[in-house]
């Protein structure tokens, strides 16, 4: 096994940590527009996906991804589900084949994720969903030069956390928050907040293992 999957892994592992740790703090933001499911979808996914790709022993990082994004389908046929499941899938249909994972395959990985988010959710920038931290995360990468890993997740963790306090000024389009009208101005989107955790969770990991 490249040492790169078993990094992916070991990723994977960290974020279904996370995500089970932020369990009842998204059912709780979920709640004031939502199904108040969030918070469980979230980390069932991740556990799950994490659990079954430690079986993984292709060197594809590509097929990494595409598979995990399949297990969160599988997981959890949900909204969220489904979009998270869709981002991983296509940023692992971009990825194909490669083995090793850089800065360069950051920048790829992240392109799939926003165009997965939105060729499922049809979303929009300024429609107040988790579009709205995944496209300006991506677009804060094109033709910038990174110096490793470490530089890139800083910035686009501060990209991603801009973003998300950035929905708050804006109207709900999408789901049961549309419903709220005006009323849903003044909160940050639970889907953005996914977004951020995501990528916060992932520059915690790669500060950490390297």
């Amino acid at each position: 096994m490249s040492k790169d999957i078993e990094k992916l892994k070991k990723m994977m592992q960290h974020l279904a940590v996370t995500f089970e740790g932020k369990r009842d703090y998204l059912i709780e933001l979920d709640s004031v527009m939502g199904d108040g499911d969030l918070g469980i979808t979230m980390s069932k996914i991740f556990i799950q996906a994490s659990k079954d790709m430690q079986d993984y022993s292709d060197s594809s990082v590509g097929a990494f991804f595409f598979k995990s994004g399949m297990i969160m389908s599988k997981t959890a046929p949900s909204t969220m589900g489904t979009l998270m499941a869709s981002a991983f899938m296509e940023a692992g249909k971009l990825l194909k084949e490669h083995e090793v994972i850089d800065v360069e395959l950051w920048k790829i990985f992240f392109n799939g994720v926003q165009g997965g988010i939105v060729k499922r959710g049809k979303a929009s920038v300024g429609d107040k969903t988790i579009f709205d931290v995944f496209y300006p995360v991506y677009e804060s990468t094109i033709d910038v030069d990174f110096e490793n890993e470490s530089a890139f997740f800083t910035k686009i963790k501060e990209v991603a956390e801009t973003s998300l306090h950035n929905t708050k000024d804006m109207k709900a389009q999408f789901g049961k928050a549309a419903c709220f009208g005006d009323k849903s101005i003044g909160h940050e989107d639970a889907g953005a907040t996914v977004a951020y955790l995501l990528i916060d969770s992932m520059h915690t990991f790669l500060r950490e293992y390297s």
